[in-house]
């Protein structure tokens, strides 16, 4: 009897692994992709703060990338193509140079960096929502994140514009 026991202990716990494992390497994938949510969040600000701009602009998604574009493109009046717009915030050239020293006239990347706690808000397999509060703040931002071609982007425009 000892050695039936005993094997029905051990079809036990092995029909039990087999069941739960779905889910260990669920929460293993999520984990995964929570650092990568966060790795380029933090990177993306990082960016900003050393005036890295291109690579901050690899950083964001399609849509914040194409809304900005066409947003300079209407203001320069026609002065430069949405090609040449592109290729310039792409390359961090002088239309980039004067569209983030804008930004960074009215916003501080070291707020996030340095002044805010980061909280997972979810992490689903395309879209990534980080709560980042700043200390002296009782609410949070609700930075988006999304997955294009298996990075994470930071969605500026989807999290900051209200308007758009």
């Amino acid at each position: 009897m000892k050695g039936s026991g005993r094997k029905g202990v051990i079809l036990f716990i092995l029909c039990a692994l087999i069941y739960l494992s779905p889910a260990v390497s669920a929460a293993a994938g999520e984990q995964g992709d929570l650092d990568g949510v966060l790795t380029s969040a933090e990177r993306f600000f990082q960016c900003l703060r050393r005036g890295s701009f291109s690579q901050a602009w690899s950083l964001m998604s399609n849509k914040s990338r194409e809304t900005i574009t066409a947003d300079i493109y209407k203001g320069s009046r026609g002065q430069y193509s949405k090609e040449q717009i592109s290729g310039d915030l792409k390359a961090g050239g002088m239309i980039a140079r004067s569209y983030w020293t804008g930004v960074l006239e009215s916003f501080d990347p070291l707020l996030i960096l340095e002044e805010s706690r980061w909280e997972e808000g979810f992490v689903r397999p395309g879209k990534a929502e980080l709560l980042i509060t700043h200390r002296k703040s009782k609410y949070p931002v609700r930075l988006q994140l999304f997955k294009e071609s298996g990075t994470w982007k930071v969605g500026m425009v989807e999290s900051f514009w209200t308007r758009k």
